[in-house]
């Protein structure tokens, strides 16, 4: 194995086998930093995508089967790193679903929601994880470079909004931070958003990858969300190269200490064995070390999986705990657990928090609205 300099422990979770640059995004920043970064990984100019597929035997859309994507393909793809200048629309407005809650901390008094692509697919293995079937046709982790176009966007979008409140949501395609202490695309955005009128952004997580935000002017309106499991699941569901429940504890209790709130996404939950005694601990470390007041909102949900991508995720890690969870029940085409099971788990974090932190605004992700309205209501009236 190659030996890592301090430079390189930026990222230590992560080296791919390959660098792949298109042409058209050389120039740029971010390119010149990953390059940097990453000296002794071969790297390859390439101009177009059949090109790409072709030498690292990536999807081929032609070939049916799950979505043409092999357990190959997704080994591959998640172990190059691709950097491309942008996709046709950096900035994408994310509507809510209709009957079905979405983020809905931020979309109160008309807010609305847009997503900020930094790249797609992540470094990590996470066991469940939705982007395996997100980009079917493009398996790879790619970072965009151009964020000249991102910001401008992002301006656009406010301007679009007319004074309602945005947000931007930098962790729906890929991990916000995992690659941020090389890219530095934090260093970009963060300052812009306090500039932005009526506007947050959401950077989402599961790495400690936070060195670049320590000394940037944020005036509050970031909020760097973690997704957190306690330990025994994150050993169970998310790979060899996960980051600890303690590193993400602490990274969270760093970033607030340079004043950015912080969310709290319990999601997905797995109810493994023990699962009760397993989460109500975690939740007890965080209300022990984390500041209360800059604690933003917490989220709460469980795993959801389309066929076909569950499919994928069976052939990738065939003998994963996941498997053995009760998934019965079709939620919006998705297989999930029965509502039953869902409601008992969703109690019982909601009012495990609540106990930790009174008052805090959440939302159950994902779920129906009539069923998350009823529980939280619930909740509500038990306190």
């Amino acid at each position: 194995m190659e030996k890592r300099s301090k430079k390189q422990e930026l990222i230590p979770h992560f080296t791919p086998t390959r660098i792949y640059c298109h042409e058209a995004a050389k120039d740029f920043p971010v390119t010149n930093r990953i390059n940097k970064y990453w000296t002794n990984v071969e790297k390859s100019v390439y101009s177009s995508k059949s090109e790409l597929d072709e030498i690292e035997f990536l999807p081929n859309t032609g070939s049916g089967g799950l979505f043409g994507v092999a357990k190959h393909n997704h080994n591959a793809g998640r172990s190059i790193l691709v950097i491309k200048k942008d996709p046709s629309q950096i900035v994408v407005q994310e509507p809510a679903r209709e009957g079905v809650v979405s983020m809905n901390v931020y979309r109160e008094n008309n807010g609305q929601v847009f997503d900020v692509k930094l790249g797609s697919n992540c470094s990590f293995r996470c066991h469940y994880c939705y982007l395996y079937g997100a980009h079917p046709k493009n398996v790879e982790l790619s970072v965009y470079v151009n964020t000249n176009l991102m910001k401008a966007q992002m301006r656009q979008a406010v301007i679009n909004a007319k004074s309602k409140p945005v947000l931007f949501n930098a962790g729906e395609h890929t991990d916000s931070l995992a690659l941020d202490p090389v890219t530095r695309l934090t260093s970009e955005l963060v300052p812009l958003i306090p500039s932005l009128d009526n506007a947050k952004m959401e950077l989402r997580t599961k790495s400690d990858g936070i060195s670049n935000l320590e000394k940037l002017k944020h005036g509050g309106q970031t909020i760097v969300a973690w997704s957190i499991a306690p330990q025994a699941v994150i050993d169970l569901t998310e790979g060899e190269n996960a980051i600890s429940f303690q590193r993400r504890l602490d990274a969270m209790v760093r970033v607030q200490k340079w004043g950015y709130p912080v969310a709290i996404k319990i999601d997905p939950i797995v109810p493994i064995n023990n699962w009760k005694s397993e989460y109500s601990q975690a939740i007890k470390e965080m209300k022990t070390k984390l500041n209360p007041k800059l604690v933003h909102h917490f989220a709460v949900g469980v795993i959801r999986m389309g066929g076909k991508l569950k499919k994928i995720i069976d052939a990738i890690y065939p003998d994963m705990i996941l498997n053995k969870l009760d998934y019965s029940e079709s939620h919006h085409g998705k297989a999930t657990h029965p509502l039953g099971m869902r409601e008992q788990i969703y109690k019982h974090i909601i009012e495990q928090m609540n106990d930790a932190i009174p008052n805090l605004k959440y939302y159950i992700s994902m779920e129906d609205e009539l069923v998350a309205e009823g529980i939280m209501k619930e909740m509500k009236e038990s306190r």
